[in-house]
């Protein structure tokens, strides 16, 4: 199975519609058909159940996106630290603010980037409701 093919078949788990997911990923209908059909031939299985209009999962269809879905995000972001390296960025610093002071620490923000060139940093805001949330889902450090 291609890489492609991949990325079609985990964004129509995602999107459950042929139209959303060829827009989504920029190739035509047709050719979201064709990966399909490739995938379930080499299975020897249907991965999703087709009605008038709805797109649904099968059972082992879920089994391969739970499946895939660890590997494919790990080979984005080994991309995206590849890229990342290759513009001499070793690091990335993820920090999140409440909106309201995002603006007083900019004298900070950018002496951080002056001292420390090979880190990429992301501010990102957090919300007023739960401004933890970030931390405990991992995506801030």
């Amino acid at each position: 199975m291609e890489l492609r093919d991949i990325e079609i078949f985990l964004t129509l788990a995602e999107e459950l519609h042929f139209g959303r997911t060829a827009e989504r990923l920029r190739v035509t209908p047709a050719r979201v058909t064709q990966a399909v059909k490739k995938q379930e031939r080499q299975i020897g299985a249907p991965l999703f159940e087709r009605a008038n209009r709805t797109v649904r999962l099968t059972p082992l269809g879920r089994q391969l996106r739970d499946d895939l879905w660890p590997v494919y995000a790990g080979l984005q972001d080994g991309m995206r630290r590849a890229k990342l390296a290759a513009q001499g960025v070793t690091a990335v610093l993820r920090v999140g603010t409440l909106p309201i002071n995002v603006y007083d620490l900019r004298p900070y923000w950018d002496t951080f980037r002056t001292r420390h060139p090979q880190w990429k940093l992301q501010i990102q805001h957090a919300s007023f409701v739960d401004p933890f949330a970030g931390l405990r889902r991992g995506d801030l450090r």
